[in-house]
């Protein structure tokens, strides 16, 4: 990871502190710096989430897998891990927001008709004004959001995408990876037994919304294939349960 140095002016009280953990946690006083901040921001996991789900007829959100509501499996996993703040993008929302009424938490509601993946991140990412997740609301799994974050956060990049394998490639193509990160997607990957595909969750840092344009935008097409480009997608690979219900328009 690029280091660039800089200059601090910092309560004299806090030096004498931080000097402490000299020969502790780093060899030198910029180390102990840089690992106290570090765990700072892990402790931050993001406190905002996005739910795509998608532009059909029927709320995706509003269905039962299993005798469960699924938004109530999303809103589980992301209340456990920490997030208080949690905004719906998609068609037919009237459903979910009865639902919602007057539980605790934060719920925000943005209508689109179908402008993409990319699009309706757009249109709905002003909303939270720090790293967030994403999630596409027809895939159910038991991802670790907190290790999520944590591997994201490890990598210094402008977003992650969480990957499992699957028996058949997305249309959009497979990601090539080397090490941590993708470097691209193959569209036509050699037959294989198991492919490895997006998991349908993300972490976002808000710059991510720059590189994406005005209009019907697929996430997978544009933004994901220009994010590696620029040697700025991670991918987190996932061993869990993960379950597509449907698919995101």
């Amino acid at each position: 990871m690029t280091k660039k140095r800089i200059s601090l002016t910092l309560d004299e009280g806090i030096l004498k502190r931080a000097d402490r953990f000299v020969g502790h946690i780093s060899e030198s006083r910029s180390g102990v710096f840089e690992k106290l901040l570090e765990k700072a921001f892990l402790a931050m996991v993001p406190k905002a989430a996005i739910i795509l789900a998608g532009s059909g007829e029927q709320n995706v959100l509003m269905q039962r897998f299993e005798g469960k509501l699924i938004v109530e499996r999303h809103l589980g996993r992301l209340e456990t891990a920490g997030v208080e703040k949690v905004v719906f993008v998609g068609k037919n929302l009237e459903g979910l927001k009865k639902h919602l009424k007057g539980r605790e938490g934060q719920f925000l509601f943005v209508d689109d008709m179908g402008s993409g993946t990319g699009g309706a991140l757009k249109k709905s990412g002003h909303l939270i004004r720090d790293t967030f997740f994403l999630i596409y609301g027809d895939t159910i799994s038991n991802i670790d959001y907190k290790d999520l974050y944590k591997f994201h956060m490890d990598q210094g990049v402008m977003a992650t995408v969480a990957l499992t394998t699957w028996n058949e490639p997305q249309k959009f193509g497979v990601p090539e990876i080397t090490g941590t990160m993708i470097k691209g997607f193959r569209e036509k990957p050699a037959k294989s037994d198991n492919y490895l595909i997006s998991a349908g969750s993300f972490v976002i840092e808000p710059e991510v919304l720059e590189l994406i344009s005005a209009g019907n935008v697929s996430l997978e097409k544009l933004v994901l294939p220009k994010l590696a480009s620029i040697n700025q997608l991670a991918g987190y690979i996932f061993s869990g349960n993960w379950t597509d219900v449907g698919g995101i328009s």
